[in-house]
Order: C-alpha cells, then structure tokens, then sequence
C-alpha cells in the first residue's frame, strides 16, 4: 500500500478543530482507486495528475525541488514533469505513478515536509487530480517511447477539450537534468476534456479511439478525483513539424 503525504497549514488545521470536536481514534484515510473509474478507457492503475505555478524567476529551482522529491515507498518510480512551453496558465505537469492504490495521509516524514515546504516558496499555485488509466509501463511507452523519465518542456493551448504542446527539455536547453534521457526535440500536447451531461461514455469511448490510433505515442487519463476535466489526453511527438 502506498503513502502519500498532503500537509495541511496551521490555519486550517485550527479551524477544522474548532468546527469539529476532537477524535481519539485514528483519523481516516482516503484511498482512491483504480477501480473506481467509469468503463471505457483502461483503469489498471492509478496517476497523480499536477499542475503547477511558479513564483517569477523561481522556475528552474520549482524544477529541481520536484526532481529532488522524494518518492513514497512502494510507488512505481520517479514523476514525469513537462515544462509549459505556450497555452494554458501552468509552467509545470508532474505526473507521477501511484499503482493500484494510493493512501492519503496527515502525517509526512522530515524529508517530505521539508521538500513540501521547499515548494511552497518555489509556486503560487498548484491543482492535483487522481486519475486512473494504463498501466505505467504503457503510459511510460508511450510519453517516453522507452526513456527514462525526466524534465521535459511542456506547452498548453487549454483545457476542456483545447489542445496543449510541450517539448522535452532534453536538448532543448529547458532545464534539463543532467544526462536527461529524452529524445532531442521531443513534444507533447496536453489536452483536457469535459462531457456534456449524460455523454461521458460516448467522450469516453471517442477518446480511446482516438488514442487506439496512435497507441505508442498517446495516452489518456480519466478523472477519480480533484479537477472539473474528466480526461487528459497526452501525445508524443519527434518535433514540432511532425
């Protein structure tokens, strides 16, 4: 079973306290899981889905803090981070491999509040999303086409059904890590979706076909749970005239 933190502040700490009478017992845990996903697209495994800001000029050092994170116990292996390049309003996607089950936990080691303190001087805002989809072995495939993961450029035209590229670092003079192993040149586009009422099915069915397409180079993501979008489309490309 796998353990991620969430640190909350002390405000909110000591506002939750005075709304709710103290407990003896343990608190709850959440855990989302793969299983709970709505049919068709692939629920095998669970992603952390998150979408950062940076505070100005502290880009590079946002990067390097998330590289440097550590990685909870049991969970498949480091994030793969893009890095905005043009669209949406975010500077960085980090992905991260949960598994088939991801716990939520009030309690965080000194290592993890220190990194998650490092962040919270590095950005001025961040969304996280559960979702579900391949497993990471095929997403990794498919972002990566068999390289290890890394920093990579990101760009975005929007969310809700607009399209979004991103290029990876690695060549790209982008904050690459040292001896990065990423395709020089490589893009992505990052797309977000919402169905209309009653349709998720039919989005969802539509969107696996598309990816069927070109199932080495893309992969899609559906919501568990965080974010108002219900899917996230990801797609590799060599350049940006391929």
């Amino acid at each position: 079973m796998h353990g991620r933190t969430i640190a909350c502040s002390a405000l909110i700490a000591l506002l939750f306290a005075a709304a709710v009478p103290a407990q003896t017992s343990q608190p709850q845990t959440t855990q989302p899981s793969a299983a709970a996903a709505q049919p068709g697209i692939p629920a095998l495994e669970l992603y952390h889905v998150h979408f950062a800001k940076a505070a100005p000029g502290k880009m590079n050092e946002l990067i390097d803090a998330y590289k440097q994170a550590p990685v909870p116990a049991g969970e498949p292996g480091p994030p793969l981070i893009l890095r905005h390049l043009q669209g949406d309003d975010w500077d960085l996607l980090v992905l991260s491999p949960l598994g088939k089950e991801e716990t939520l936990t009030p309690a965080a080691s000194a290592e993890e509040q220190a990194s998650i303190q490092r962040m919270r001087g590095l950005r001025t805002q961040h969304g996280d999303t559960f979702t579900s989809g391949p497993a990471w072995a095929d997403v990794r495939a498919a972002l990566l086409g068999g390289a290890a993961p890394a920093v990579t450029s990101a760009s975005m035209a929007g969310t809700t059904g607009a399209g979004t590229a991103a290029a990876g670092t690695a060549g790209a003079g982008r904050a690459a890590a040292a001896g990065a192993n990423l395709p020089e040149g490589t893009v992505y586009t990052v797309t977000t979706y919402r169905s209309l009422p009653g349709h998720r099915d039919q989005l969802a069915d539509t969107l696996r076909r598309v990816a069927a397409v070109f199932p080495d180079r893309r992969t899609i993501l559906q919501h568990v749970e965080g974010a108002s979008w219900e899917f996230v489309l990801l797609q590799r490309f060599d350049s940006w005239s391929a």
